[in-house]
């Protein structure tokens, strides 16, 4: 696929507009994703074999990232869409690369943490599988990221053909990186599930007091260097606590309330969906082999394939919000249902949950800020449109950031105190997770 797009990107080279004529992608787009997947990822594994050795920086980095990895992908949406070459230049394109390799170094360092600390995998397992998830989400990153690049973006959306065309590039992209190297969806949703009782194991209190502690002095910094020249980059707390109050008493609550009930009620189908789909899989005659071959084409396509329908996406109303959401969310509540299925129902529907919420964000920003006069996807749009743009984005940022973190909160407090039992002592879950393996 690599291959690929970088023949794609070297006919670019010789084409009078610079731009190929397969799907739209631009030779930029292309160097944009080896940049990041090379970038990225290898800052990712070196700094998490860096890291690994010291088992409570480990602990503290990997609890914060669990949030935290998801923050760069929000601010995507802050970047204003323009096609002032200049501005372009010099402020869209360095913000988008800074944000998406930044992504890309928080999810790797996280997934190599966990698997070489947390789930005492291999160092071979442990590379493997920290570049697949460094590749999928520099795929992540690279399609959410195309409408900031304007002319020299890959407009993947745009036209029922073109979002055709696309799904099926993107989906045999996620099929290349799931089997090269070899794996399989039973496997990794095992240590998915592993994964999700392990970390609740974890003290919830002593993790809210680290994680306060740690943002009471990120405040601290970003406070004192927003007190010297980077002012005019950085917007001080202050500043964005001042906008989000400016914010609140102009729109009131209706934008919160609107995006909250889109995305739950997004969330609600793809549970359904996810537990409809997860039945078929037990229940049709084919081997699981064959069977768990397609089903990295349940992550990101069924979005992207919403879009051929282009005349009712792009329309304002909740309901292609709510598709959106059900739709990026299948995959990893499907990941889920499967790798925790000899668990109460209600326990797998929560960490399911959990599980989808960052991609349910993600889905509802992307498809708010397409067409929608109201909601946060709305707010972070037409912040970057307006004067006071920069405090007013990043308080945007910030509710989205604080929703996503009480929303996780409650699930997992949810999820490990109702059903105690599966996980009530560190024997008993190693005993549970030992089961599942």
């Amino acid at each position: 696929m690599t291959v690929l797009l970088l023949m794609n990107g070297m006919i670019g080279l010789f084409d009078s507009s610079h731009h190929t004529t397969l799907l739209g992608i631009s030779f930029v787009t292309v160097i944009q994703f080896a940049i990041i997947a090379v970038i990225g990822g290898g800052t990712g594994i070196v700094l998490g074999a860096v890291i690994h050795s010291h088992p409570e920086i480990s602990r503290a980095i990997t609890n914060v990232m669990r949030i935290g990895m998801w923050i760069p992908v929000f601010l995507l949406w802050f970047i204003p869409v323009t096609r002032d070459g200049n501005l372009w230049l010099h402020w869209v394109l360095p913000s988008i690369a800074i944000i998406t390799i930044s992504s890309v170094i928080t999810a790797t360092l996280r997934d190599y943490l966990i698997r070489s600390s947390l789930l005492g995998l291999s160092r071979r397992d442990v590379l493997r599988w920290a570049l697949k998830t460094a590749l999928v989400q520099t795929v992540v990153v690279c399609v959410f990221s195309q409408p900031m690049m304007s002319g020299a973006g890959w407009h993947w959306y745009y036209g029922s053909s073109r979002a055709l065309l696309s799904t099926i590039l993107v989906g045999i992209t996620l099929f290349i990186i799931e089997y090269v190297p070899p794996s399989n969806f039973d496997v990794g949703s095992s240590i998915s599930a592993k994964r999700l009782l392990a970390e609740l194991g974890h003290d919830t209190f002593l993790w809210i007091m680290k994680a306060g502690i740690a943002l009471l002095c990120l405040l601290c910094i970003w406070q004192l260097l927003a007190m010297t020249r980077m002012h005019a980059v950085i917007s001080s707390p202050l500043d964005v606590y001042s906008s989000l109050s400016t914010l609140l008493a102009a729109r009131g609550w209706t934008d919160l309330y609107v995006s909250t009930g889109e995305m739950f009620s997004g969330m609600l189908v793809g549970v359904a969906l996810a537990m409809v789909v997860n039945e078929i899989f037990k229940i049709l005659p084919i081997p699981k082999d064959i069977l768990f071959a397609g089903v990295p084409l349940l992550f990101l396509t069924p979005l992207m394939a919403l879009t051929i329908l282009s005349t009712w996406f792009f329309q304002q109303g909740p309901w292609p919000k709510i598709a959106a959401v059900a739709l990026l969310c299948l995959f990893p509540m499907l990941e889920v249902f499967w790798g925790t299925g000899r668990y109460p129902t209600g326990f797998r529907i929560l960490m399911g949950l959990d599980q989808a919420l960052p991609f349910a964000f993600l889905a509802l920003l992307f498809s708010e800020s397409m067409a929608a006069t109201q909601g946060l996807g709305f707010l972070l749009v037409d912040a970057s449109r307006v004067s006071r743009g920069r405090s007013e984005g990043l308080a945007v940022v910030l509710v989205i950031t604080f929703l996503l973190t009480v929303y996780s909160c409650v699930l997992r407090f949810i999820a490990k105190y109702r059903y105690s039992v599966w996980i009530s002592t560190d024997n008993g879950r190693r005993e549970e997770i030992g089961d599942i393996l």
